[in-house]
């Protein structure tokens, strides 16, 4: 299906979600709604024996965690984040938290090893583009090759500016690359296609774990319809609805 283009505060944005907010003048979408970035046939038959080697294989969220922030800035603390989603959802859990501050250079070499150990969950949380994590560029889509095969492929949620822009003509957002990579990279991910703001965002990033994490929801599509209504009742930058999409399978088993 062609995107659909969406005009933000900032940007006109292709925009999934949109799609699917077919009830109502409002930006809340009606039912779940994910795409599989494909240009090509052989990129969709990837995909979809990507997904269903992950279902048949019994994989879920509940392995090892791994959390990513980007230094503090005015922009906002993202270390302060990613420590309260860890505190609030993780506690318990064999979680790695990645702090670009602590880890400098080494931080590509542990987000790589992070995908190369077979995290099952990952969250990005702090400044980047379409093709990138942090003004560090500590992370982009051209790392992609250097993955090793993995035993399994995490969902991933990226916290930050435009990692979503699954519509650039020359290249693939990191996100849809890492969706790419067979046997490697990640399962889904929950990326924006627009800017997104520290304070609305964290929000919506608790919403999303909350979901994840409290083991009623069978589906993918389930837990980010529900992630997505909660915030919504926040009244916080309607827009995130619009621009945090899904690349990945609604109807994925997640449990």
């Amino acid at each position: 299906m062609p995107a659909l283009w969406a005009k933000t505060d900032y940007l006109w944005t292709a925009s999934d979600p949109a799609l699917a907010a077919v009830n109502g003048e409002d930006l809340l979408p009606d039912l779940a709604i994910g795409r599989l970035p494909a240009t090509t046939r052989e990129q969709a038959e990837a995909l979809v024996s990507k997904l269903l080697t992950w279902e048949d294989s019994g994989q879920d969220l509940g392995g090892k965690a791994v959390l990513v922030a980007d230094n503090p800035d005015l922009g906002g603390d993202f270390e302060a984040d990613v420590e309260d989603v860890r505190a609030s959802f993780l506690a318990g859990r064999s979680t790695t938290t990645v702090k670009v501050s602590e880890f400098g250079a080494a931080t590509r070499p542990a987000i790589l090893g992070s995908f190369d150990e077979g995290a099952s969950l990952m969250s990005y949380v702090g400044h980047g583009g379409t093709a990138v994590w942090a003004s560090e560029n500590v992370l982009n889509s051209w790392d992609t090759p250097s993955l090793l095969a993995q035993s399994r492929q995490p969902l991933l949620l990226t916290l930050n500016c435009l990692n979503g822009y699954f519509v650039a003509p020359n290249f693939d957002a990191l996100p849809e690359a890492l969706l790419k990579a067979n046997g490697r990279g990640v399962i889904a991910a929950v990326s924006p296609s627009g800017l997104s703001l520290d304070g609305p965002a964290h929000q919506y990033h608790r919403g999303v774990m909350a979901e994840l994490t409290s083991g009623t929801h069978e589906r993918l599509g389930d837990a980010i319809l529900a992630a997505q209504r909660n915030y919504a009742e926040t009244g916080l930058m309607p827009e995130l609805l619009t621009v945090y999409q899904l690349l990945g399978d609604p109807a994925m088993r997640i449990q």
